[in-house]
């Protein structure tokens, strides 16, 4: 299966993701969340065109980031049963601090507002995959 998911310590970061290889924390809070999101940019990033586009644009990385988080907050409605809107809003304050190069210029609500424009997609891709995520919840 692709990508290859692998479950170790890693000093503080819930996951990681290469082109096809994702590593995750088993221990980070809702791994299946977590895990979608780093299995949709690993699989985004084993095409050559997008990896170069998000190691050489801003606003490509942008984009990819946008819909790995959203697919991130789908997991967490779909699978845990979170509140969309806190998730919405935790996520964008935790990306504009943690990629503040790439979203220093965007509002929490502009980041929130660009992820829900990816929700149905988001959700779609959770839904197909949701057995498979299930199995880290």
């Amino acid at each position: 299966m692709i990508p290859i998911i692998l479950t170790g310590d890693l000093d503080g970061a819930n996951a990681r993701n290469w082109p096809g290889l994702v590593i995750l924390d088993p221990d980070c809070p809702k791994p299946a969340a977590v895990l979608a999101q780093e299995w949709w940019e690993s699989l985004f990033k084993l095409n050559p065109v997008n990896l170069i586009r998000t190691r050489t644009s801003d606003s490509a990385r942008r984009k990819m980031e946008i819909m790995g988080h959203a697919i991130e907050v789908a997991a967490e409605v779909l699978i845990y049963g979170a509140n969309e809107n806190s998730a919405l809003h935790r996520e964008a304050r935790a990306m504009r601090a943690g990629y503040d190069d790439i979203f220093e210029n965007m509002s929490a609500s502009a980041v929130v507002a660009a992820m829900t424009a990816e929700r149905r997609d988001a959700h779609a891709w959770v839904k197909d995959r949701i057995k498979k995520l299930e199995r880290y919840k």
